[in-house]
């Protein structure tokens, strides 16, 4: 069977902590623990910019509408380990602004397509960007590339 192939955002969102360190934002499915922690990422639909579909999915997951693209990491090839589906990935860093708070909870709808009791909840926190849990997905594989990129 040829595997299928798709176009994926991920989106690094760092902040500075009060204390002066680089800081991640990571989440996990309230209600799905084995999904693990991941970062903000998705799907491009048919016919959307790359930019576009970063931005739209960064809404849709987190709620925030705030966050400021700094630039793009990295563009690689990951291939899905239970489905063989290539999943062709766009890696960006974004800011925050100081205002956003240190954890909260939000029901990703997909943009409204299912309800919110139907929606996953996603608990947030930010953590130190040198001692990153192991994200899910090979979703991590482009830390270095921002840890670089900031120094």
């Amino acid at each position: 069977m040829t595997p299928t192939r798709y176009l994926k955002v991920v989106a690094y969102v760092t902040r500075r902590s009060p204390g002066g360190r680089t800081e991640l934002l990571v989440f996990d499915h309230r209600d799905h623990p084995e999904a693990g922690t991941q970062v903000p990422a998705g799907t491009v639909h048919d016919g959307e910019s790359i930019d576009h579909a970063l931005h739209r999915e960064v809404l849709e997951e987190t709620g925030r509408a705030d966050l400021r693209t700094v630039r793009m990491l990295a563009h690689y090839e990951w291939i899905h380990p239970r489905t063989g589906n290539i999943h062709e990935r766009h890696v960006f860093h974004l800011e925050a602004p100081p205002e956003v708070p240190d954890e909260w909870a939000w029901t990703e709808t997909s943009g409204g397509e299912v309800s919110d009791e139907h929606g996953y909840v996603f608990v947030y926190r930010w953590v130190p960007l040198d001692h990153v849990p192991p994200l899910a997905g090979g979703l991590g594989d482009h830390l270095d590339t921002l840890r670089t990129s900031l120094t």
